[in-house]
């Protein structure tokens, strides 16, 4: 006899349509696996079997034939097993006719007959359901997650056993959980999470107002940013909490994120969505592969997870040069490239950078009481951050020494990051409807030179006073055209049509932080 299951595949994060089939004839007893697979599948024939015996399945010793299609594609992942499982008890008659018609099989066996959860069930559903499946069968662990989609109606399995009795009686009982998509509210465009989820504030930092303005500006109009300055005046401690200024997800944005957590089995274990805007650190010893994604498979990597949210890099000299390099791409085209021997992968990479430095090794110059750096250690050390890649950070923020002034109990209250996340949404609002027209811009940051000519428009005055830093600060056009874009985000803060002198200045200041900086060791 001859049965087919549906399933689905995985290639990045994106889901294709898979069909396992089999046919069952007399002849040498096996069970012969076909279909370009990977060798977790070809393995699947021993979890299977042991599966069927322990779940009180007996099978007449037959010629067993499996195919995955297409063949083309290559296929990974040990979700395979329930589908083939399905078609072979289909083609053997413990199923009866017509049972896996408009149904969906993903999951792992385990050699007792249960169901074990996998990784990406969230973009395989959603490949599912492109493929007008009607139901999936998937673990019971993995049933929440599934139910995300609209539409589906999801069967949650704990044993082998369980499904049998379901696909032959539609019986309920206590191994099988049904649920009907979406599991959350309906999909729409505006914010669905009340709350960022996060567990720090912008309120628990005191004084550094210049680098709290930096960070504000740079989230508002989405540009990356560098602070930089002597250790432990708080660099680090805004840079975490930038991500609580960020807008809340759309129940589009968590879906795509969500979809690249689930791939690699880091969805929380209480909720299958994200729900909160990404925030990565990784130490500066990370791999290339484990930065920008890589492995056998061509998995997503840092720069994926950071999608939608901040990525936070400290320490930024003391990453290797061969890692930072493979941030230039995504700062241009927010996605990256991952290939492998056999596979070529792309994924999102759209997240604001930002990044702290110390201004020497040991942290303290310019004091020179506490630093002993030479000259041209503090060069060399600065000069590992090459032209290329600082060109890409819009902003330079420089820290001061904090004083003790400002970690008084009675000093005023610091401002909390809900207050500042309701400027930042007003001033994406202008920037929303600014670009409205323009295909895949949503941010002043990501503006090119036609939208700068179109949006970053400068009256006479305004002009001279540009033109005016451009020739004294011998800045290059690709730095001009950055402080045009902040000078155009902190006009949208201020709500202002134009772009007006003090706009641009605090858009130099901000931009002319590297030079002062890096000084000799960098030139703009």
């Amino acid at each position: 006899m001859f049965a087919k299951a549906s399933t689905a595949g995985l290639f990045g994060i994106d889901g294709f349509s898979a069909e396992v089939e089999a046919d069952i004839q007399n002849g040498i007893p096996g069970l012969y696996l076909t279909g370009a697979i990977a060798p977790e599948i070809r393995e699947a024939q021993y979890r299977i079997w042991n599966a069927l015996k322990n779940s009180g399945i007996r099978i007449e010793p037959k010629k067993i034939t499996v195919n995955i299609s297409p063949a083309s594609l290559k296929k990974h992942g040990t979700h395979y097993d329930l589908p083939i499982a399905a078609a072979i008890l289909a083609g053997t008659g413990v199923l009866g006719s017509g049972v896996l018609a408009d149904s969906g099989f993903l999951g792992e066996l385990g050699l007792d007959g249960r169901l074990k959860p996998v990784r990406g069930v969230l973009p395989l559903s959603i490949r599912l359901n492109q493929d007008s499946v009607k139901r999936i069968f998937v673990p019971y662990e993995n049933a929440r997650e599934a139910a995300l989609i609209e539409g589906l109606t999801i069967i949650g399995v704990k044993r082998l056993g369980d499904m049998i009795d379901f696909l032959n009686s539609s019986r309920i009982n206590e191994g099988i959980t049904m649920l009907k998509g979406p599991l959350y509210p309906s999909i729409n465009d505006g914010p669905y999470c009340s709350t960022q989820g996060q567990d720090v504030d912008f309120s628990d930092v005191r004084g550094q107002e210049y680098l709290k303005r930096a960070a504000e500006i740079a989230v508002s109009g989405h540009h990356n940013i560098l602070f930089t300055g002597p250790a432990g005046t708080g660099k680090t401690m805004i840079a975490k909490r930038m991500a609580t200024i960020l807008p809340p997800l759309s129940r589009n944005e968590d879906l795509k994120i969500s979809q690249i957590y689930s791939i690699l089995g880091l969805l929380p274990e209480d909720r299958p969505l994200l729900s909160k805007r990404p925030f990565r650190s990784p130490h500066n010893c990370i791999s290339e592969a484990a930065f920008s994604g890589g492995g056998a498979s061509a998995l997503p990597g840092e720069l994926s997870l950071a999608s939608g949210g901040i990525l936070f890099l400290d320490e930024l000299p003391l990453f290797k040069r061969n890692v930072l390099e493979t941030l230039r791409q995504p700062l241009e085209e927010r996605r990256i490239t991952v290939s492998r021997m056999n596979i070529s992968c792309t994924y999102p990479a759209d997240f604001i950078l930002a990044a702290a430095m110390n201004p020497c090794a040991c942290g303290f110059y310019p004091d020179r009481s506490k630093c002993s750096c030479s000259p041209a250690q503090i060069r060399a050390y600065t000069g590992r951050l090459s032209k290329p890649l600082l060109d890409r950070i819009d902003i330079c923020a420089a820290a001061r020494p904090s004083e003790l002034s400002e970690l008084k109990q009675n000093s005023k209250p610091a401002e909390s990051s809900s207050d500042i996340r309701k400027r930042v949404e007003k001033a994406r609002l202008i920037q929303a409807e600014r670009f409205k027209n323009s295909s895949g811009i949503l941010f002043n940051g990501q503006m090119g030179i036609q939208e700068i000519e179109k949006f970053c428009h400068l009256e006479n005055k305004e002009a001279a006073l540009a033109e005016d830093i451009f020739v004294k600060r011998g800045l290059s056009l690709r730095t001009y055209h950055k402080m045009l874009k902040i000078a155009r985000t902190i006009a949208d803060m201020d709500g202002s049509l134009r772009i007006l002198p003090h706009h641009i200045l605090e858009a130099a200041d901000l931009k002319a932080g590297s030079e002062s900086f890096f000084g000799t060791a960098i030139k703009y």
